[in-house]
């Protein structure tokens, strides 16, 4: 299925359920796929629904029939397959001269199919939706038939009721058939809720910057620093909401229209997206999307002004971003956990994380109980969003005119005091590697950046799906697993003797089939054996590839000295190998950035203390302390690396028999190269051991290019330039040139596999990275020595 909860992708992993026996199409370019889409679409887009249903299932059957004679098309020249080519060819005569003639592709089927599957599902719904208003009003009748639920008169009943009427108003709806992906992907796409959450919490805390310069008192006591400042920056803070709307939610809708088209379709119901199907609002898509980015701005407006409230309420700006974030976990728990009917639910709705989210309340249909009425989670959201925002609003602006500079003594300052007491005990005591790490993950907030990786680390998924593509790949895994093992003459024993048994079935299927044509077999007995001798000529082809490689492995381990092992490669090619390039790509990209937001400001932040001369001029401060800095560059790289990859390697071990760990990694395919002996749980050791190093090495190249500048954030933005960005460029935007500048290449469990296959780059890139230890350091030593630098 084509997915729209994000912009088009390069490609679309679909298995096609009827097509030769659940075919797997394997990966199609969601682009040509979409287009096909859309050219079935314009095709039937005029049609009445029900024509255009049975038109496209019956080009659907059409498919699945042309998908069945490709497959016997390949398998026309074996013995067995010519018999059930020639049958399907005079069923379907029109489909095979096409395949014969070249007019279609196996291709262009399987981009047809995605395609007209998915218009299918959609006209599905189209044609089903009155039977499911219907299903509505007829479950009105039938609850209201039982007596628990015709005397009652409490939230159930008027539930039911509601819930009856709400969607009585849609019965003289008709929907028409239409391009949705751009409106899905707006409402799918959860990722801009939270970069919008960003930008406000960013923008709020902004307010706040005359308290962390020393400056709140000076602002408190001019005439424009109270009432007039607080006008002023409510104005801006729903300007910047506004805009922050438009600009997230108008730009994901525009470029949703312009790949995945349906401008022309705004007219249609709203109700026409399935989506939508539970939205009881008449209307069209056109001014329904026009009310949404409507409520978005209110809401981020309620948003941006509730995180001033709780931000300025705290008098010392250290305790913002904690009293913040509890703020944010406490809602989020509350939102996430509440069960949907309960007596806490009004926590769990009239919940800042609904406005933040507020893409579920126009999808899902949930009456709540207040006060035994059922009222509609939509409906209080939007009724409370304006006043809510107006008394937030008044809020923000009466703390801004008239609380007044911190004095001291309250509560919270004097438990931090205490606190701050038993932390100075504590770091008196600490080695200067220590202290590093003590400025790293407290002072510049990296805690939080370990926390995230950790996080990751623990959902992330490490192994990527291998689907056999073919029936006869089906078998090649069945007998591995048969015979997976050390190799010995036995092993090729059995091989022969099951080789003698599929000749011997094949042989009959060619009896029989010598006896149909003379009359001597009935048409039953002769199809029973031509399926056995089908399945016979497949697993003796795949019990061929097999022997092969059994017999490659037996003269590889002769000539380089170790023992042969017949592996089923599934297991380590789904965490190290090709299928899971992709995971291998995200999670390098991850640890790299964690690597640069721990230790890009590291250096930096000493220029813009101001301490370097101080440093420069102490024993300590100079040689001792780049080791030392170095020292909690290594932790955080076991910290990071031992969090992403070691839960990899956990997942490998759960996931691969006994069997594979003590055999020589030679014994797999990608590694027959490899030039140390070593078993397969020694390179799975030794490549962690590598991507630790090559961690380290990206921190201390972190830490040579925050050594150039005084300000942490611009340092962090160089490190993110020379770090992540050319690997981003390579992998995601196909820019070649940038591969040999694409650190997270080493860090790729089948890019350290490549070179030992030949692939140059690679391997320099390999060389780069245990060169980068000693270069960071000499570029490092001479900035601890340097006077400073001119801000």
């Amino acid at each position: 299925m084509l997915d729209f909860s994000k912009p088009l992708a390069e490609g679309v992993e679909s298995i096609a359920q009827g097509v030769g026996e659940d075919t797997y199409l394997g990966t199609l370019s969601e682009r040509e796929a979409y287009r096909r889409y859309l050219h079935h679409l314009r095709a039937y887009q005029d049609v009445p629904l029900t024509q255009a249903l049975e038109a496209l299932t019956d080009k659907k059957e059409e498919l699945i029939h042309m998908s069945t004679l490709f497959q016997l098309f390949a398998q026309r020249e074996s013995a067995y397959g010519k018999a059930r080519w020639e049958a399907y060819q005079r069923r379907y005569p029109d489909l095979a001269q096409r395949i014969l003639s070249g007019q279609a592709s196996q291709h262009q089927m399987m981009l047809d199919y995605v395609a007209v599957n998915n218009l299918v599902a959609q006209l599905e719904y189209l044609c089903t939706y009155p039977e499911y208003l219907q299903s509505i009003q007829d479950n009105r009748q039938t609850m209201l038939s039982f007596p628990m639920f015709h005397q009652d008169d409490g939230f159930s009943r008027r539930n039911v009721c509601k819930t009856a009427d709400d969607f009585g108003a849609l019965t003289p709806l008709a929907l028409e058939l239409g391009a949705d992906g751009a409106v899905v992907s707006l409402f799918s796409f959860p990722l801009t809720d939270y970069f919008l959450l960003l930008i406000l919490g960013v923008a709020a805390l902004s307010f706040l910057a005359e308290r962390k310069q020393g400056l709140w008192s000076l602002i408190y006591a001019l005439p424009k620093g109270r009432l007039r400042l607080g006008v002023h920056r409510l104005g801006i803070l729903l300007a910047l909401s506004c805009a922050s709307v438009l600009l997230l939610y108008g730009s994901t809708l525009l470029a949703g229209f312009c790949l995945y088209g349906g401008l022309h379709d705004l007219h249609r119901p709203i109700q026409s997206i399935s989506i939508f199907g539970n939205l009881p609002i008449p209307g069209e898509i056109g001014p329904f999307l026009l009310q949404y980015l409507c409520f978005r701005m209110a809401a981020a407006s309620l948003i941006a002004m509730l995180l001033w409230l709780v931000f300025s309420l705290m008098d010392n700006v250290k305790y913002t971003l904690l009293a913040g974030s509890a703020f944010l976990a406490v809602e989020y728990g509350l939102h996430r956990f509440l069960p949907q009917q309960s007596v806490f639910n009004l926590f769990k709705y009239f919940n800042v994380f609904t406005y933040i989210t507020s893409s579920d309340l126009y999808t899902r249909y949930l009456n709540i109980n207040v006060f035994s009425f059922p009222w509609s989670i939509r409906h209080i959201s939007e009724l409370a969003a304006v006043p809510l925002a107006v008394v937030l609003g008044a809020g923000c602006v009466l703390v801004q005119a008239y609380k007044r500079p911190s004095q001291g003594g309250h509560l919270l300052e004097r438990a931090a005091y205490a606190l701050n007491r038993l932390w100075d005990a504590f770091f008196e005591k600490l080695p200067l590697w220590g202290m590093e790490l003590y400025k790293i993950l407290l002072l510049q907030r990296g805690a939080a950046v370990v926390l995230l990786v950790l996080y990751l680390a623990c959902t992330s998924s490490y192994i990527a799906p291998v689907p056999p593509s073919s029936e006869q790949e089906v078998y090649e895994q069945q007998f591995l697993a048969r015979w997976g093992g050390e190799l010995c003459a036995d092993t090729f024993l059995e091989m022969e003797r099951l080789q003698a048994d599929l000749e011997r079935t094949i042989a009959q299927y060619t009896q029989a089939a010598e006896d149909y044509d003379r009359g001597a077999l009935s048409f039953s007995d002769y199809t029973l054996a031509a399926y056995e001798g089908e399945r016979a000529q497949q697993k003796l082809e795949a019990l061929h590839t097999v022997r092969a490689r059994a017999a490659h492995l037996q003269a590889l381990g002769a000539q380089r000295h170790f023992t042969p092992y017949l592996l089923d490669e599934t297991p380590f090619q789904g965490v190290y190998g090709q299928p899971a390039g992709a995971n291998q790509q995200l999670r390098a990209l991850l640890a790299i950035a964690a690597m640069v937001l721990l230790l890009g400001g590291a250096m930096a932040y000493e220029g813009q203390s101001g301490v370097i001369p101080l440093l420069a001029s102490t024993p300590r401060g100079r040689r001792e302390l780049l080791f030392r800095k170095a020292a909690a560059a290594a932790l955080l790289a076991v910290t990071v690396g031992g969090a992403m990859y070691a839960m990899e390697t956990y997942s490998f071990s759960q996931n691969a028999p006994p069997e594979l760990w003590g055999a020589a990694v030679q014994n797999l395919s990608d590694l027959e190269r490899f030039p140390f002996p070593c078993s397969v749980r020694g390179f799975v050791a030794g490549l962690l051991m590598f991507r630790l190093l090559a961690l380290f090495s990206y921190g201390l190249t972190a830490l040579a290019l925050s050594s150039f500048l005084n300000r942490p954030a611009p340092a962090c933005l160089l490190g993110f330039a020379v770090l992540v960005l050319p690997s981003l460029l390579y992998h995601y935007i196909d820019l070649d040139v940038f591969r040999y500048g694409a650190a997270a290449l080493p860090l790729e469990g089948i890019a350290l596999l490549l070179p030992t296959q030949g692939g140059g780059p690679l391997l320099a890139w390999v060389f780069v990275s245990l060169w980068a230890l000693p270069l960071s350091l000499w570029a490092i030593a001479p900035c601890t020595r340097s006077m400073p630098r001119t801000p």
